[in-house]
């Protein structure tokens, strides 16, 4: 512990340097649009966190996996939480004994099958800073406005951008999503198969049955140039 303190105190010395961010793996797209503000991401691994997926997403530079007893040599600025299922219990305990700041990010609403008690009890999980991806999202979790943050969601337009050479775009719908089936709730499944009857589709991500996933993110952009329209459920 007094290892810790002496790091803490030796870390908010130069505040101009980047933050030191603790998290952990959770959508790849997301964090890797993330890590390009310039701050540091070190994400731990352990029961309850699923491991970065280099399929849907190369792993930044300034994007470190770590265990948790890695955290002894680094001082940590803030923590981002971005689960409230195994993330929120393996973090929150180590934000408290760093006695650094959290904030805690909703990406997506609650089950709509389950009981209000449910949400009350998760409603209770909470950061420094609560962060939300829309005023509806806000309101799903049992927010008053006034009480989170909203940063709605981005698309890097560096990459994802017109291309040279795809001037003419095929007749076709495109979609792009993973485990589109089984996160038919989420994700609308079963919204896109009424919706495109009789139309022209192409769908990619990782979705065993159904579709692949890219091998590249240079490939999708150009899927996404050569076709005409782009379905979001």
């Amino acid at each position: 512990m007094a290892h810790q303190t002496v790091t803490n105190i030796l870390g908010r010395i130069n505040r101009e340097s980047p933050l030191n961010i603790l998290t952990a793996p959770t959508h790849e797209r997301y964090e890797s649009n993330l890590a390009k503000t310039g701050h540091n991401f070190y994400a731990v691994t352990g029961k309850g966190i699923k491991d970065w997926n280099s399929v849907y997403a190369k792993q930044p530079d300034n994007y470190k996996i770590i265990e948790a007893s890695e955290l002894e040599n680094i001082h940590i600025d803030l923590v981002l939480i971005q689960q409230k299922f195994g993330q929120y219990q393996a973090l929150n305990p180590i934000a408290d004994y760093l006695h650094a700041p959290k904030i805690v990010l909703e990406h997506t609403l609650p089950d709509p099958t389950w009981p209000k008690s449910r949400i009350v009890d998760l409603r209770k999980l909470t950061g420094d800073l609560n962060l939300f991806i829309s005023k509806y999202s806000i309101k799903q979790w049992g927010f008053k406005e006034n009480e989170g943050y909203i940063v709605n969601h981005g698309i890097d337009t560096d990459v994802f951008r017109p291309v040279i050479g795809y001037s003419a775009r095929e007749n076709k719908c495109i979609s792009v999503v993973n485990d589109w089936i089984n996160r038919d709730r989420f994700c609308g499944y079963r919204v896109w198969k009424e919706s495109t009857i009789g139309l022209p589709t192409s769908v990619y991500g990782s979705t065993p049955g159904l579709s692949r996933p890219t091998n590249s993110i240079e490939e999708l952009v150009g899927l996404l140039n050569s076709h005409k329209i782009f379905i979001n459920t």
